[in-house]
């Protein structure tokens, strides 16, 4: 089945998601080459990032829904695919919206061979959203502890739209959402803003591309930045 690439693999500059989308994007094209093997898209959805792996053999599981599946994910987190049978899962924003997450983890674990790498991106500080249910928000280190419990060991880690681009990124997503008065001091000022930056959110994006470019990753733990929008992860089967 031939998967159309979507806004996360070529994402616009116009998207309100850019930053975010874009940051994700970078640290996929850099942990791929790491990896080997055959591919499951563990909570697939579209499966944005498949070309990414060239003619690797490629699996999705994901909850029953319109598009054909090689696997359909349990209500207890289990797939019907044998023990160590993939050099790499894959795992991208898809862990927040896992109910039985520690369950999910150990299948991960299960049908990864050994020394094979899952690679994991989850939210950081993000809004609230229902896919269809949205349960829970990590720091660096608590993911860590979860991985290392389910029996991997860490290669890398890191914080995904940091620092000023962080803020930069959760200012323009509440701009929008915001709706005062325009006769009061607020509400003016927020319709003069969103006329002149916020209708053409590629400037509001090109703008944090130019001046925050060094707050597009850190590697982890990175504690001297506190606010981050994602945390993404490589680790491996022993």
């Amino acid at each position: 089945m031939s998967i159309p690439d979507d806004y996360r693999l070529n994402p616009p500059l116009s998207h309100r998601d850019y930053l975010i989308l874009s940051d994700l994007l970078a640290w996929m094209r850099d942990v791929i080459p790491v990896t080997k093997g055959a591919v499951l898209d563990f909570g697939c959805d579209a499966s944005p990032y498949r070309s990414l792996f060239g003619d690797r053999a490629y699996s999705r599981a994901d909850i029953p829904g319109p598009d054909e599946l090689d696997f359909v994910i349990q209500e207890d987190e289990t797939i019907a695919a044998p023990d160590a049978e993939f050099g790499t899962v894959i795992s991208t924003q898809v862990l927040e919206h896992v109910d039985l997450y520690r369950e999910y983890l150990a299948e991960a674990w299960r049908v990864l061979q050994p020394g094979g790498k899952l690679l994991l991106s989850t939210h950081g500080t993000f809004e609230e959203h229902g896919h269809p249910h949205d349960f829970r928000r990590w720091t660096l280190t608590a993911l860590a502890a979860d991985l290392k419990r389910a029996g991997f060991e860490i290669e890398q880690s890191a914080k995904l739209t940091v620092g000023a681009r962080a803020l930069h990124y959760l200012m323009g997503s509440q701009f929008w959402k915001m709706n005062p008065s325009r006769r009061s001091t607020l509400g003016y000022g927020l319709s003069l803003l969103r006329r002149l930056i916020l209708r053409r959110p590629n400037n509001w994006n090109a703008f944090a591309d130019r001046h925050y470019a060094k707050h597009h990753r850190l590697a982890g733990p990175g504690g001297e930045e506190t606010l981050f929008i994602g945390i993404a992860y490589v680790a491996r089967k022993p």
